[in-house]
């Protein structure tokens, strides 16, 4: 039995090690991602006929450093929690973790039908299913599933 455990651990630290190496990939390809874009989100915030302002969030947001710098800035802010602000939509100048903050609680509430009380509808429909093989009912729970697997799933939650 402790060679069993010995090996889960083992392997709970080796998945470990591998997630560090993919948190960096994934948040260097979307550093990336975000500087190659063509947009500039200032441009949409701050009047071009202004330009002393235009330079002054420039320097705010440190766009004017070295990409280097940049990328750096970008790891040292992502792993403090501080994600910078929302330039846009209902939440337009609150601090990202403020918004995750409020709409963490609907979220969470949300996601308890799908996680929970689905299967357990599953299951029991999966049950009937199977007790009436070929009759009307299997052939109804079993279309209904078809159906619905076909369907994008935002459109299920909605109904």
């Amino acid at each position: 039995m402790a060679k069993n455990s010995t090996n889960m651990v083992k392997y709970i630290i080796k998945r470990v090690l591998t997630m560090i190496p993919m948190l960096f990939a994934v948040l260097t390809i979307t550093w990336l991602l975000s500087h190659a874009m063509a947009i500039n989100p200032l441009q949409s915030e701050v009047s071009l006929w202004d330009m002393q302002i235009y330079y002054d969030e420039m320097e705010r947001l440190g766009l004017d450093q070295p990409i280097h710098i940049q990328f750096i800035r970008y790891f040292r802010d992502f792993f403090t929690g501080n994600w910078g602000e929302s330039y846009s939509g209902r939440f337009e100048g609150w601090l990202i973790t403020d918004i995750i903050v409020t709409v963490l609680p609907r979220t969470l509430e949300m996601m308890i039908i799908p996680i929970f009380i689905v299967p357990i509808i599953a299951v029991k429909l999966g049950s009937t299913s199977a007790k009436n093989r070929k009759k009307k009912k299997d052939i109804l729970i079993r279309s209904s599933a078809v159906i619905g697997a076909g369907f994008p799933s935002f459109w299920i939650a909605i109904l």
